[in-house]
Parts: structure tokens; C-alpha cells; sequence
């Protein structure tokens, strides 16, 4: 908790981008992740149809998707597809956490970005979503979700592809 408390309260002043292949990062984090969803029963499908380097932290933007794809895999205990994508729209990148979970109730959906808010799960401390709302914005980013119950969840991150805008220079 201690951990999630830091991450929390990081300024954005503390990212340290460089140029990221997507693959790579998505990659990195995946593979030791496998063999857990494998036990699972969750299908771990990987997109990135993103070929040059993306500007971001690739370990605070690891930390999203990590947040969300562990979120996705607890809403799927019999098991389910998850697919992680990443494309480009011009002048950003969209990146993709798809579940064929639970789902979110409507009623829950602007709770889950509040610190400290968790539904229903035995550990957690209800601040992986809002740390992760964070990271995106320090990026310069949106955050957003899609989900009905029953049918599983979205959750879309938009990202500049040069990085988070930087101050001008007084």
C-alpha cells in the first residue's frame, strides 16, 4: 500500500520518457505474466500495430497496463479472452485493455477512478485505477472505459506519440 501511496502522489515532473517500441514494453511485461493467465484460463491476446518509438516512461506506462490487465484478469475467475492492443491515430497512440469479464455496473463506473474505491475484491487497495488515471494524464493522455455487465470491459488509453507536452522554458 505504502507503494501505491508513492506512485499516487508523484508529480509528473518525476516521468522520465524516452523513445519506447510498444511491442517491446508489452512484451516485457506479458511474458512472465503467461503462464499465470494460462492457470487462469484467460487468453492472452498482444496487438501492436505501432512501428516507431512511442515518448512515455515505459515503466510508469507498464504500471497501466499491469493495473489493468491483472483488473481484468480477477474479473474473469472462469477464465476469458484478454486483448491488449496499440495503434496509432495520427499523433497519438491508442492503447487497448479488453476483457470478457463481469463487468461494471453503470451505477460503479465514475466510482472506480476515485482513490481508495474497490468493489468486491479481497485485496487491493482502490488505487490502482486512479494511480493509473495519473500516469495517463502526466503523459499528456486520456483514460476512459467502456463496459457492460455481463459482456466484459474496455479500457482506453490515448497517449501523444512524441511524449507529454513540455512547459515553456521562463
Amino acid at each position: 500500500m505504502v507503494m501505491d501511496l508513492l506512485d499516487y502522489s508523484r508529480s509528473a515532473k518525476n516521468l522520465e520518457v524516452e523513445p519506447v517500441l510498444l511491442g517491446n514494453l508489452f512484451n516485457d511485461l506479458f511474458d512472465p505474466l503467461r503462464e499465470d493467465f494460462e492457470k487462469r484460463g484467460v487468453r492472452l491476446e498482444l496487438s501492436v500495430n505501432v512501428g516507431d518509438p512511442v515518448v512515455l516512461d515505459p515503466q510508469r506506462m507498464q504500471r497501466v497496463i499491469y493495473n489493468l490487465a491483472l483488473n481484468a484478469a480477477e474479473a474473469m475467475p472462469k477464465g476469458g479472452q484478454l486483448t491488449v492492443l496499440a495503434e496509432c491515430e495520427g499523433d497519438w497512440v491508442r492503447m487497448e485493455v479488453r476483457d470478457t469479464g463481469h463487468g461494471i455496473p453503470k451505477h460503479q463506473q465514475a466510482e472506480v477512478w476515485k482513490p481508495f474505491v474497490t468493489f468486491g475484491k479481497k485485496r487491493g487497495t482502490g488505487l490502482g485505477l486512479s494511480i493509473a488515471q495519473k500516469i495517463v494524464s502526466d503523459h499528456g493522455g486520456t483514460i476512459s472505459l467502456q463496459s457492460e455487465v455481463g459482456k466484459g470491459t474496455t479500457f482506453t488509453i490515448r497517449v501523444p506519440r512524441r511524449g507529454p507536452a513540455r512547459p515553456a522554458a521562463s
